[in-house]
């Protein structure tokens, strides 16, 4: 029978109108040298998260300790102040006695009451001071504001410790945080180089695929005939040509390589720096200490004997004055020397990485 001319254009109608496709297909690579650079690049990544947790922690311990050093130091300024408060009110007490009794004039009770008054400032100054700190300290420690804490010890039980501290003398920066992290960094730069080296490298990858088709006209797929099929298969890439794209990107892996190391050693003097200059801020507050102790003991022997003197008449209420004066003052100087100590002591401890 002769075809249709009407109907020879449409052609001739094979398979079926509906195909139904379902499987698996797996895939694993057998020789890819970028991949195990990227393992090692994630096992880098993973030390980089724990040094930056242990920065934290230093970070955060120096905070408090500075923060604790300062509130020993105002409330020993605090409680010297009350104290020379309470001795002041009672010399007044004594030189109002006095004129009373026609002894001194009233320019000494003027100077006595002057001195006394002047001392209110610094009491409420040093108060502050004390709050201050104590709220940077809960804050630091997550501690409700409102939470009362008890401050024990001073700054003058931690000077025999001082002397027994053994401060190392060279600048061993094996310990310091920030230079860890750099070194990871650039680990973790030379991973990347060397990856972006081995992108030139062929890769090798297997593959495996289990599927079932079928075809039919309808959508009773209780009826489907499915056939199944598998496919096992390796594929070998060679990379020919990227434009240029592979040779820029490891000379820019070069030239950030060549800056980390320049940084670094910018990095590692700054910290060797920093670290002489907390040793010798350390050495120059220990004699300070002795010096400050020395002259806190002279200036008390002082006073004791101006006293003597203005009692038997012999001296004034403004050597008396001056005396007392000298006394709160070496006392101030002592105690900044030692927080002086502990401060350059706190920071040299963050530079190394560990205390000492």
């Amino acid at each position: 029978m002769a075809p249709d001319p009407d109907s020879a254009d449409d052609g001739i109608q094979v398979g079926r109108k509906n195909m139904w496709t379902g499987g698996v297909n797996v895939s694993l690579p057998l020789v890819v040298p970028s991949l195990w650079k990227n393992i090692q690049m994630s096992k880098v990544d993973l030390e980089i998260a724990v040094e930056q947790s242990r920065s934290s922690k230093i970070d955060l311990t120096h905070q408090v300790k500075k923060a604790f050093y300062s509130i020993l130091l105002a409330k020993d300024s605090y409680d010297l102040f009350r104290e020379t408060y309470a001795t002041d009110s009672l010399n007044l007490v004594n030189i109002k006695n006095k004129f009373e009794q026609g002894v001194v004039s009233e320019y000494d009770v003027i100077t006595a009451d002057v001195r006394l008054k002047s001392i209110i400032p610094n009491i409420l100054q040093s108060e502050s001071m004390l709050k201050i700190a104590e709220l940077q300290l809960k804050m630091l420690m997550g501690i409700d504001s409102e939470l009362p804490v008890e401050i024990v010890g001073s700054l003058s039980d931690y000077e025999k410790w001082m002397f027994e501290a053994i401060v190392p003398s060279d600048d061993n920066l094996i310990g310091n945080s920030d230079l860890k992290q750099f070194d990871l960094q650039a680990m973790q730069a030379e991973n990347a180089y060397e990856m972006q080296k081995l992108q030139r490298l062929p890769t090798l990858t297997s593959s495996f695929n289990y599927s079932y088709i079928s075809q039919n006209n309808d959508f009773k797929f209780n009826t489907y005939r499915w056939d199944p099929y598998s496919v096992v298969g390796v594929t070998l890439a060679i990379p020919l040509f990227s434009g240029g794209q592979r040779y820029h990107n490891i000379k820019q892996s070069e030239i950030q390589l060549y800056q980390l190391q320049e940084q670094r050693h910018n990095l590692k003097r700054g910290l060797q720096l920093s670290v002489k200059n907390s040793v010798e801020l350390i050495n120059k507050s220990i004699e300070q200490v002795v010096a400050a102790e020395s002259s806190v003991q002279q200036a008390k022997k002082g006073y004791e004997i101006t006293q003597k003197r203005y009692e038997t008449g012999a001296g004034t209420i403004v050597d008396l004055n001056a005396a007392a004066l000298a006394v709160t003052n070496a006392e101030l100087q002592y105690r900044n020397a030692i927080y002086d100590y502990l401060a350059s002591k706190a920071d040299l401890e963050k530079t190394l990485g560990y205390d000492i």
